[in-house]
């Protein structure tokens, strides 16, 4: 039997850095965050509903996206930092 943990790739939207803040305690290797402090990306082991959860105790506005499956071309500067981030 394996030990091995999945590790799940998320995108933060939110104008509220405390969101972030929490968002960089649930994450696993750092959390990327852009230049006007709105996005961010991070992996974790959590599970999206315990990274909801805990994200909505801050009681200030965030999306939160699991992205698993995304695509992207002719991205640069910070759009591929975040999503190079959680490949």
């Amino acid at each position: 039997m394996s030990n091995v943990q999945k590790v799940f790739p998320y995108l933060l939207i939110t104008p509220h850095q405390d969101v972030g803040m929490s968002a960089g305690a649930l994450a696993e290797g750092g959390l990327y965050q852009t230049d006007d402090g709105h996005l961010y990306s991070f992996l974790s082991t959590k599970s999206f509903a315990d990274v909801h959860a805990e994200l909505a105790k801050v009681g200030k506005e965030y999306v939160l996206v699991l992205a698993e499956k995304y695509g992207y071309a002719n991205a640069g500067g910070q759009l591929a930092r975040v999503f190079d981030h959680i490949k």
